[in-house]
């Protein structure tokens, strides 16, 4: 049975190739991300890295909170921190991505 569901899925694929016309270069692009996605690949994780003295700016609620970068961590309120998202949870009170929180990811809030 698992055969034809993946018969009627390459043949619903060719018919809206053929309706809707081909993009080979888009084509190339959604095959090279789903073979990023293949069992047993582990993704590639994407990491920012400030240098030690620079500093985060986020207004949250009214407030302005800036953050500097340290060697080891983060100060905020002149206290050190192991990560940004440590900060994001003492500043919000819940749980963040402080990178997400801090505006660093393209899905930022």
């Amino acid at each position: 049975m698992r055969s034809r569901d993946i018969l009627r899925r390459a043949l619903a694929d060719a018919l809206q190739r053929v309706a809707a016309g081909s993009d080979k270069h888009l084509d190339r692009r959604l095959a090279n991300m789903a073979a990023k996605h293949r069992p047993g690949h582990r993704p590639t994780v994407r990491t920012v890295s400030f240098k030690p003295g620079s500093t985060l700016v986020r207004d949250w609620q009214g407030r302005r909170h800036e953050v500097e970068v340290a060697s080891d961590g983060y100060i905020w309120n002149g206290q050190k921190h192991a990560s940004l998202s440590k900060v994001a949870r003492l500043i919000t009170g819940v749980r963040w991505n402080g990178p997400r929180f801090f505006g660093l990811r393209e899905d930022a809030a």
